[in-house]
């Protein structure tokens, strides 16, 4: 079968859209007509400018004397956005302020080289940690912290919010239950109706802690227990009378595995693990940037501000900080 001949295309004169990269601008660009209505860097402006507290920043500045630094809403505006975006590093923060409309609206079009944010950062650890209890606050106001159930690494089931964030030098994660219970009590005046903790927690210490606590605040403690050892027994469903010589280890298994105890463990994966996920994936938060347990810790907890106010954007967008001061 012989295929018939196509006829070759001929290339026709065809109009395109101007192109004209030396056009000059007849008017000054304005950086605020360039970024979006809703962008995630309007809610981060209004939040500096508005919401945080800058005392603790501006307190430290004692010497009239020398030349005048920056602004410090100029550098935390840049550092609360890169540390919401996945962009950390000093360098890789300059860099945007001269590449990246969001930055270059938050820096005001100023560029600030890699020195003076490291500087600062380093300066203010403190001050920038601190926002991680305002951005709890906020998201309090905003009704979007229950406390009703948390699960650790503190993050509370209405909305994902973190209530508690901590570094240690802590070999395993059972020496921090007390520590990590009470922080989000400290930072929101309220104590959780529910705590779920996988079995890197359990230990005889916190099954007697968890009781003690159930019966002081009412905290009802789900802790799972790991693999029973050959001795322990807990049927699949227990029914009647917990045995009279039952270990605390084997009320809590036996508590688990009851109808309402499996239905409360199952939810944690779900309230914890997404934001352990989100944080690695959306903060970039494979490594911490800063050295010692200090600045290990500060550092966490600026991420999980972060966090948190990646949350409240999501919730309310841009006028999430006017809401929360109305």
């Amino acid at each position: 079968m012989v295929k018939p001949e196509i006829a070759p295309t001929v290339a026709v004169k065809k109009t395109f859209r101007a192109f004209v990269p030396d056009q000059m601008l007849m008017l000054p660009p304005s950086l605020d007509e360039w970024l979006p209505e809703g962008h995630l860097a309007r809610f981060v402006a209004e939040l500096v400018d508005e919401v945080l507290d800058p005392g603790p920043i501006l307190a430290s500045y004692t010497e009239k004397r020398g030349f005048p630094p920056y602004d410090p809403r100029l550098m935390v505006r840049p550092l609360i956005h890169g540390y919401t975006t996945g962009v950390r590093s000093s360098r890789a923060i300059e860099r945007e302020c001269t590449d990246d409309v969001a930055f270059r609206y938050l820096a005001a079009g100023a560029g600030p080289d890699y020195r003076s944010i490291s500087r600062f950062r380093a300066r203010h650890l403190d001050a920038l940690a601190g926002i991680f209890t305002q951005s709890l606050r906020l998201a309090q106001r905003l009704g979007m912290v229950k406390m009703g159930r948390v699960a650790l690494a503190v993050v509370d089931d209405a909305h994902q919010i973190i209530t508690a964030a901590d570094v240690t030098t802590n070999p395993a994660d059972a020496l921090n239950y007390t520590g990590m219970l009470d922080q989000p009590a400290a930072n929101t005046g309220i104590h959780a109706r529910q705590a779920l903790l996988d079995a890197g927690y359990c230990s005889e210490a916190n099954l007697q802690a968890a009781a003690e606590r159930k019966e002081e605040h009412g905290t009802d403690t789900f802790m799972a227990t790991g693999r029973l050892s050959h001795d322990e027994r807990v049927s699949p469903a227990p029914r009647g009378r917990i045995p009279a010589d039952a270990t605390a280890r084997e009320r809590m298994a036996r508590k688990l595995h009851t109808k309402p105890g499996r239905a409360a463990y199952a939810q944690r994966k779900a309230i914890v693990e997404p934001v352990f996920g989100r944080i690695m994936t959306c903060q970039d938060d494979r490594r911490l940037l800063l050295c010692g347990e200090a600045g290990a810790r500060a550092e966490w907890r600026l991420l999980a501000a972060c966090h948190n106010l990646r949350k409240i954007f999501g919730q309310v967008g841009t006028p999430g900080p006017a809401a929360a001061r109305a």
